[in-house]
């Protein structure tokens, strides 16, 4: 078995300039709305820990955020899944908890959702749950969805079936939805199998016309050349429907012993490809620990993956959030570190970090960040965006601004895009407020400037006024024949918007 790498010889790339410095780091202020406080209400009722939420966004610009919450209420004292919906309408709706229902079936505790929505508005949401039943003991993934005119289905088992082959636990999935309503969830597994005893990533889908497919192994294949642990998978679709599939991976190969950001992708008809190394390249100059990897696509084809890393270089020796992209033409680019710049402002840890794209292909990045500044030293949420014309801006601060007012941790973020381009934001935060001393889950959104007015008239219209003027002039030169001059105001240039 071949692991394919990156051929570049160059190594990790900062992508600004280097006179970035930490109090450049710009306050959350212009274009960004007030803060929101999504997992609680007036008067305060949930008093536990809301956190690790996931947003989506529908094609009528509806706000779908899932999170778990240790909330105590009827569903008893085990941490459920809550979701909330925003519509411009009605607001901000009140958190249900969709892992459990009035039989109290789930006594124990559900983690870690992820979300999505497909075109026709369908809601899908899957999670790993630790709730004994006929698939026994273990940890699985269960999946439930909410239809439009219709609710909420029951939660479902998808990582297991009444056969129980897989007898250990699965935790940490993740789901996408292809253009043709398909439902593609990916996790991570102990179950031993074929592929031996290490954690593997397992695979499945669901389609209108047949169902749930069986749960594949993809980070492995029949020569196990996959004998370390892999974890923390991510997945997207792209427009044409293609699967694309990042997680970390501490199997030993060319790239060292570390840890590495291992990328495999689904085209029907086609199947798998093998997976390949995107974090380092044959210079293998990362030699820290890649992690937390998270995939996007643009309408192009592009792809764009972020992730945590741990290697040492001009950027000091703490964590950095590096990104690499993938285009049809020229493949996997070389990684760059988004993070920091050359002045090595940025000297604490920066994680978990989210990615989207935009309708006009700009990426938006966010991340929790533990360096300090006029911020403070508490943790705080950090947004950065790309485009094509005008390469990395100036890194944000969300979470906080000039009052200072966000003085505890903020961690967990995730970010979404929908058709008009307005970008929103969820994290779990610790500060204090009028919801408690409890975590609760915050929310903010962006929305771009108007696009300048089309109204001015174009250089090909100005240039037709001008011929006629001057034609107009020839004209009445020649045709003069009386002392009165001709009336020519009749010509005129199209008003301007």
């Amino acid at each position: 078995m071949f692991i394919g790498i990156i051929t570049t010889n160059q190594n990790a790339l900062f992508i600004s300039d280097k006179t970035d410095t930490l109090n450049s780091v710009q306050l959350n202020s212009l274009g960004w709305s007030n803060y929101e406080i999504i997992s609680d209400s007036k008067p305060p009722w949930n008093d536990g820990a809301s956190s690790a939420p996931d947003i989506a966004v529908d094609s009528s610009g509806t706000v779908h955020v899932v999170w778990n919450d240790d909330t105590d209420g009827w569903w008893e004292t085990d941490i459920e899944i809550m979701y909330s919906s925003y519509t411009p309408s009605s607001g901000w709706s009140t958190p249900t908890i969709v892992s459990d229902t009035a039989t109290l079936w789930n006594n124990e505790s559900s983690y870690l959702p992820s979300i999505a929505v497909g075109a026709s508005g369908t809601v899908h949401i899957v999670w790993y749950d630790q709730t004994d039943g006929w698939w026994g003991t273990d940890t699985e993934i269960m999946y439930r969805n909410y239809t439009p005119n219709v609710g909420w289905s029951s939660p479902k088992i998808i990582s297991d079936d009444i056969t129980q082959w897989n007898n250990k636990s699965s935790y940490c999935p993740d789901i996408a939805v292809d253009p043709s309503g398909n439902v593609h969830v990916v996790w991570y597994d102990e179950t031993d199998g074929w592929w031996g005893i290490d954690t593997e990533i397992m695979y499945i889908n669901y389609s209108p016309s047949s169902g749930w497919s069986s749960p594949i192994v993809i980070s492995d294949d029949v020569s196990l050349w996959n004998n370390g642990s892999s974890y923390i998978p991510s997945i997207t679709a792209d427009s044409s429907g293609k699967i694309h599939v990042v997680w970390h991976d501490n199997t030993k190969g060319w790239w060292g012993t570390d840890f590495e950001i291992m990328y495999t992708c689904y085209t029907p008809g086609s199947g798998w490809t093998s997976p390949i190394v995107i974090s380092d390249t044959v210079t293998v100059w990362n030699n820290g620990y890649s992690y937390f990897p998270v995939i996007a696509a643009d309408n192009s084809g592009n792809l764009y993956v972020v992730w945590q890393d741990s290697t040492d270089g001009g950027w000091g020796t703490d964590d950095e959030i590096m990104f690499n992209s993938y285009t049809p033409s020229s493949g996997w680019g070389t990684p760059s570190v988004i993070s920091d710049t050359g002045t090595n402002w940025n000297n604490a840890s920066s994680g978990d970090p989210r990615i989207a794209v935009d309708t006009s292909g700009i990426v938006h990045v966010v991340w929790n960040d533990m360096t300090e500044g006029w911020w403070g030293t508490d943790d705080e949420i950090m947004y950065r965006n790309y485009s094509v014309s005008t390469g990395w801006n100036t890194i944000t601060i969300l979470s906080d601004n000039q009052t200072k007012w966000n003085d505890k941790e903020s961690f967990s973020p995730s970010i979404a895009v929908d058709s008009s381009n307005k970008v929103h934001i969820v994290w779990s935060d610790e500060t204090d407020g009028w919801w408690g001393t409890d975590t609760e889950i915050m929310y903010l959104s962006y929305t771009p400037p108007p696009a300048p007015s089309t109204g001015i008239p174009s250089f090909s219209l100005l240039y037709s006024f001008m011929a006629m003027v001057l034609l107009g002039i020839l004209m009445s030169c020649l045709l003069y024949t009386s002392p009165s001059p001709r009336d020519l105001s009749t010509s005129r240039m199209p008003s301007s918007a």
